[in-house]
């Protein structure tokens, strides 16, 4: 996208995150909160939905104090986010 002159939003990234956790890239993901936070965005419900790693809630705790590190900080929607899938997946 940057190569072609379009410029990147929270919702570009939003889409991006989704994807790259539904394949299971974390690192790729994480890479995108560091860009973020680097451009000072500030994460909405959308991107903390897709940072829920899908059928692994074992790694929610972890991924949970990731994003916290990158500055989104949970509020309500989060903790939602997070017991919902916990709950979903009998923990």
């Amino acid at each position: 996208m940057i190569g072609k002159g379009c410029a990147t939003n929270l919702r570009s990234y939003n889409v991006l995150i989704n994807g790259y956790f539904k394949s299971r890239s974390k690192d790729d993901a994480k890479s995108l909160l560091v860009e973020i936070s680097e451009k000072e965005l500030t994460a909405d419900t959308v991107t903390k939905q897709g940072l829920c790693p899908v059928g692994r809630p074992r790694e929610t705790p972890k991924l949970f104090n990731v994003t916290c590190s990158y500055g989104l900080l949970p509020d309500l929607i989060t903790y939602s986010i997070l017991l919902d899938g916990l709950f979903k997946n009998g923990h």
